[in-house]
């Protein structure tokens, strides 16, 4: 898997139970977003549809943003639900379970698996990831 990739996914892992708070900060900077008074005196008719509510359906329908954060928080969440026991609790103990207090040879020690079958189990879990989100590996 190349570091970007594997870089990106760890992270995500990291931070995978404050997902839901980026992605309400995400729908508040939607809702609220910063005005600039407009200095045009005199313009023509603005091409927004008028009515607040549809227009803040549509931006938040069409953000990118938040369109890629739901899709992370579903398809981590997917991967996880179908891991067994053993392997799923690898991947929380060592990336969502936070503060971490396990190292790869606390972990393993934890779980009865070697280190190396703890990596190779994040290393499966990694490329599954990736797949799903149609990243390179």
């Amino acid at each position: 898997m190349n570091a970007g990739t594997f870089k990106f996914i760890e992270q995500t892992l990291y931070d995978f139970n404050d997902i839901d708070k980026h992605i309400n900060k995400r729908i508040e900077a939607l809702k609220y977003p910063v005005v600039h008074t407009d200095e045009n005196i005199g313009g023509g008719k603005a091409n927004r549809i008028s009515n607040p509510t549809e227009r803040l359906a549509i931006t938040i329908a069409d953000d990118l943003t938040l369109s890629n954060l739901k899709n992370i928080k579903q398809v981590v969440e997917a991967v996880l639900d179908r891991l067994e026991e053993k392997p799923r609790e690898v991947i929380e103990l060592y990336y969502i379970d936070q503060p971490r207090k396990y190292t790869w040879v606390g972990v393993a020690e934890k779980t009865n698996y070697s280190e190396k079958q703890c990596r190779n189990i994040r290393n499966a879990v990694f490329e599954e990831i990736a797949k799903k989100l149609g990243l390179p590996f």
